[in-house]
């Protein structure tokens, strides 16, 4: 407890900056170092590390590594119980929330996917300022709790890899989208849409899913107030997540592909898609 409050006061003290938190069921690692990454191309980021995702994980990042110069600070938010968002979103009052996407992970703790829901939407109602959600519209649970949040206030950046004209939601809505999706052996290409605006993106990771945690970063970066171009751009230097659809060299030619971070069925799905592509 004197760890997180002397976490809170060294955070309130900082000069204003902008605080985006990140939480679902998966992805949320991945996005975080995304994100990060693209934001440090142009401006002093923190970011909570490997899977500090609690409220002491929050803490003990803001006590050992919070400087004046910090303009961003991205927070990866897990829980196993109801209201542990929540109070992450006291600590930190983000300003723009990104969610993932929910499944059944967890579910000895949660005891329903209706309370995962709930626990996840604690993000939501815990925004503060602008109140913006970049949120997955190719999850029928998020998509729902986006347009919950779109009644209650927040403004909406949605990001899917479908045809965003087939998604059941207006074409007045703002998008994101990543089309003609293509793994190679090092990594994945795809356009990046926003608007009008396209562009190529490459980035060295393993999975086409990947596009989306992609899109989901640009995003974020794109609803801080970064352009869009220079979010693409930022995008480059992305690099895989530790002991995620990481490609290591084996002996006598072989190569594995570590993917021991994820313990959620739906990355285990698109592992073995990888693999058998």
């Amino acid at each position: 407890a004197f760890i997180i409050r002397d976490a809170v006061s060294k955070l309130r003290n900082h000069t204003p900056m902008t605080v985006i938190g990140i939480t679902g069921s998966y992805g949320k690692t991945s996005v975080k170092d995304y994100l990060a990454t693209i934001l440090e191309s142009r401006f002093r980021t923190l970011k909570t590390e490997a899977s500090k995702n609690s409220p002491i994980g929050i803490a003990e990042v803001l006590r050992e590594q919070l400087i004046p110069s910090h303009e961003f600070f991205v927070v990866e938010m897990a829980a196993y119980k109801p209201g542990e968002i929540a109070e992450m979103t006291r600590m930190v009052l983000p300003q723009i929330g990104i969610l993932t996407a929910i499944n059944p992970q967890h579910q000895d703790l949660f005891g329903s996917i209706e309370n995962t829901v709930k626990a996840k939407y604690e993000l939501v109602t815990g925004l503060t300022g602008p109140r913006v959600l970049v949120a997955n519209a190719d999850d029928p649970r998020v998509l729902e709790m986006g347009k919950r949040a779109k009644r209650e206030g927040c403004s909406l950046l949605w990001y899917t890899i479908a045809d965003s004209g087939k998604l059941p939601l207006s074409r007045n809505e703002r998008f994101i989208r990543a089309s003609d999706i293509r793994e190679e052996q090092d990594g994945i290409r795809f356009t990046c849409i926003y608007g009008k605006e396209r562009y190529s993106v490459r980035a060295p990771v393993l999975g086409a899913h990947q596009a989306g945690n992609i899109i989901a970063a640009i995003g974020a970066a794109v609803a801080s107030g970064m352009p869009f171009a220079d979010a693409v751009k930022g995008a480059a230097g992305i690099s895989p997540a530790h002991k995620v659809m990481e490609k290591i060299r084996g002996i006598n030619g072989s190569t594995f592909i570590d993917d021991t971070f994820n313990n959620n069925p739906d990355a285990a799905k698109a592992a073995l898609s990888y693999v058998g592509s």
